[in-house]
């Protein structure tokens, strides 16, 4: 089976604490993958964690309260600054 290219547009860059690079590079290869990936994986992980799923530039907010979901869509071009039950998204 040959593998699937897949193109990501959007580029991030973050800041971390002293051994941050070298713990994800572990941590990709105990997954058998590369930093990039797994890194991917755990913050996407983690907005679902937090109530945001997001799939084809769309974020779905699931209100804990009652288990709804509101669909938030946010085109590339659009920063959205904070992200919650009662906020805009800023054009």
């Amino acid at each position: 089976m040959q593998g699937v290219a897949v193109h990501f547009p959007d580029r991030l860059r973050l800041r971390g604490p002293r051994g941050l690079r070298t713990a994800i590079e572990m941590a990709a290869a105990a997954h058998n993958t590369t930093p990039s990936e797994w890194s991917r994986r755990a913050l996407l992980q983690g907005l679902q964690a937090d109530g945001l799923h997001l799939r084809d530039g769309q974020i779905t907010k699931v209100r804990s309260e009652d288990g709804k979901r509101d669909e938030i869509f946010a085109p590339a071009d659009v920063e959205i600054q904070a992200v919650s039950s009662t906020s805009q998204i800023d054009r």
